[in-house]
């Protein structure tokens, strides 16, 4: 068996081969050897944050902005052939630049606030992140002394400063 190359990303971000094989955490370029290992293409980079790929906060943090946009562009042609409609020329979307993000719920339980973990329950405890706001990030230690039991933060950063919602907490009083 020869190489597979990755020629595109499926809608749930697998690199998928010409002949449909879907492999994780592959980028398109990328080179699959015949005992399955990797061989990094040209789209494939080194994930920024240390919490990648176990946060479920980021998915594709291991394909560069070009292969990126191609992602997007083709889930919205997907969408649209879905439904019978024709593709229009697609724009190149924008992307949001690293640390960028105003609006996140995060979890907590037993002392630990992050992001569920991919398809999953268990929280991974955010020690750093580079898709939120700083002004939101900077509330994560804040709500880990604040949210010892099972919660939930819903964060959203306005004009006028960061709104917070919180799930789960019983007030003792006003």
């Amino acid at each position: 068996m020869n190489a597979e190359r990755i020629v595109r990303l499926a809608a749930r971000g697998e690199g998928v081969t010409k002949s449909g094989r879907f492999v994780p955490m592959t980028a398109p370029g990328d080179l699959i050897a015949p005992d399955a290992s990797i061989v990094p293409g040209p789209h494939h980079q080194v994930p920024l944050c240390r919490h990648f790929p176990e946060c479920g906060g980021c998915q594709l943090q291991h394909v560069d902005d070009s292969a990126y946009a191609a992602y997007l562009q083709d889930r919205i042609a997907s969408a649209l052939a879905a439904q019978g409609l024709p593709a229009p020329d697609i724009l190149n979307p924008r992307l949001s630049p690293p640390r960028s993000r105003r609006r996140a719920t995060l979890k907590a339980a037993g002392g630990v606030v992050g992001f569920n973990a991919a398809a999953s329950h268990r929280i991974v405890d955010m020690r750093e992140c580079h898709i939120l706001r700083p002004e939101l990030f900077a509330l994560v230690a804040p709500l880990r002394r604040l949210l010892p039991g099972r919660a939930a933060a819903a964060l959203t950063l306005a004009d006028q400063g960061v709104d917070v919602l919180l799930e789960g907490v019983a007030a003792d009083s006003l």
